[in-house]
């Protein structure tokens, strides 16, 4: 709830970043889930699935958009998680940091992968999926 007085605050406020958006966000309610990365891993969630539609027909930057993303990400009221296979990493996980994000399973999936995938096959690109699992340590 404090999530979203603050977003009703930045959006309606002097901000105005309601001018970033053109379709209403599409809410959903999830229970939690133990799967390691799971985005409910640690209880229930609310999902927020935004579109940048301005981006889409304009090819210009959405910086009222964007902002909104921004809240989403560094507000200690909301705290939100990005989804792995959406966009929105590269401007707003390049400081992503998922022993923060996933506390009690961040290392747990390190170890798997490591245990998994030793010769790293199926490593990604990003340079910020970091472990702090070693092989033999």
């Amino acid at each position: 709830a404090d999530c979203l007085e603050e977003l009703g605050h930045a959006m309606y406020g002097p901000y105005a970043l309601w001018s970033g958006t053109r379709t209403p966000f599409l809410t959903r309610f999830v229970k939690g889930e133990d799967g390691y990365l799971s985005n409910t891993n640690g209880g229930p969630r609310m999902y927020m699935n935004l579109e940048d539609f301005v981006l889409y027909s304009t090819g210009v930057r959405n910086a009222a958009f964007q902002g909104i993303m921004n809240l989403f990400r560094t507000s200690d009221n909301c705290k939100a998680r990005l989804h792995w296979g959406k966009a929105g990493w590269i401007e707003h996980g390049q400081c992503f940091n998922g022993a923060k994000e996933y506390p009690s399973t961040w290392c747990d999936f390190g170890c798997a992968a490591q245990e998994l995938d030793p010769t790293r096959k199926f490593e990604a690109v990003a340079d910020f999926w970091q472990f702090t699992a070693s092989k033999g340590g």
